[in-house]
């Protein structure tokens, strides 16, 4: 399954392990020629905000995902996409195993209240 944006995919694993820094490094700076001090620059933001979005130790804000997709044509659903990836793999590897020993509750308010299977990777 891929991720499209403007033309171009992105394979879903790589938005799942990838924090926000690796992907707009390596799929949009790199690949325009491109450093941080023109990126912030571009977006009207102060560089040291935009290294520490990019240093992957606070959550991306909105307020950044919108100048970034307006800068590169893409939806700001899609860079908060990718850092709720990175955060949903990041606890699902700190949880490993222990999220099985969590009994599912049995019934869904998706299916009607239907019973649940239990699923185990």
């Amino acid at each position: 399954m891929k991720h499209e944006y403007e033309g171009n995919d992105l394979e879903v694993d790589m938005l799942a392990s990838a924090s926000l820094g690796e992907l707009l490094q390596e799929e949009f700076l790199d690949r325009f020629g491109m450093n941080v001090h023109h990126l912030a620059l571009a977006i009207n933001m102060p560089v040291e905000q935009l290294e520490e979005a990019m240093s992957g130790n606070n959550r991306l804000c909105p307020e950044l995902a919108l100048r970034l997709s307006r800068y590169f044509g893409t939806s700001a659903h899609f860079w908060m996409s990718i850092d709720a990836h990175h955060s949903l793999e990041i606890a699902r590897q700190q949880l490993g195993d222990s999220l099985f020993d969590i009994q599912p509750h049995g019934r869904s308010i998706f299916d009607g209240g239907e019973n649940l299977a239990v699923v185990k990777k």
